[in-house]
């Protein structure tokens, strides 16, 4: 299983190997390096219930079937609307790795959280694709991540105009009344206690990063996909390897 730790200042990509961890004479943690995997195409799966429709990687490719890169974009194409989220709650967000092969240690590092992190010049709003559509609100740039492909809009409203549009629930444009007459308070998570997740399917990789779909953060994905260890991580989804 190849980890990604996105903590240190350079990307580190590196390798489980069969006994997963190894302790050099300074006593920090070693990790085999690895080539990057190749990336995957996607296409729906052609589920006669639409509710139950995900985007695969299976080879062959059925003839005619339309393919995407991502599997994400797969199932914002092919399942669009989808209240179950089924497609979108398989979906693993894909990650950019370090073409190069390169023997790193890795070690914690103590993160700087005295100094406070400024707000952003361009402030940026996009959907929170909330499974339950019509509980489904708009979330800021300055409070949240914005996730790997995710659609973006220069205002709030426009944001709920555009993405849930016709809600009659009104819980987008409610939570926008909310947002605006309160003030809000950004707390900075240590990089270390980010949760480790898988990516994609074919490429075995576990990383810390914060592009993953935004329902993982909620039960019963969040105890799914989300682990406290990219060892625990690896062990979940890859067995190890």
């Amino acid at each position: 299983c190849i980890v990604t730790d996105v903590c240190p200042d350079e990307i580190i990509t590196t390798t489980f190997a069969t006994e997963l961890l190894s302790t050099t004479s300074s006593g920090l943690t070693t990790l085999e390096p690895s080539q990057s995997p190749t990336y995957a195409i996607y296409y729906p799966d052609g589920n006669p219930h639409f509710d139950k429709g995900t985007c695969i990687s299976t080879q062959p490719i059925p003839q005619w079937r339309e393919t995407f890169t991502d599997q994400i974009k797969c199932c914002e194409k092919s399942y669009a609307g989808q209240m179950s989220g089924a497609c979108l709650a398989d979906a693993m967000p894909t990650t950019t790795l370090v073409t190069s092969t390169v023997s790193n240690t890795v070690a914690l590092e103590d993160v700087d959280t005295s100094s406070p992190t400024p707000s952003p010049t361009v402030v940026q709003w996009f959907p929170d694709r909330n499974p339950n559509w019509g509980d489904g609100v708009c979330l800021s740039s300055l409070t949240d991540s914005v996730p790997l492909y995710r659609e973006t809009y220069s205002s709030q409203s426009e944001c709920c105009q555009s993405a849930y549009g016709g809600q009659s629930s009104g819980a987008c444009l409610a939570y926008e009344q909310v947002t605006t007459t309160t003030t809000s308070t950004t707390t900075t998570v240590r990089c270390e206690a980010r949760p480790w997740h898988p990516t994609t399917i074919t490429q075995r990789v576990c990383t810390n990063s914060e592009s993953y779909p935004n329902t993982w953060n909620y039960p019963p994905l969040d105890v799914k996909y989300l682990k406290k260890t990219a060892k625990a991580c690896c062990e979940e989804f890859y067995g190890g390897d």
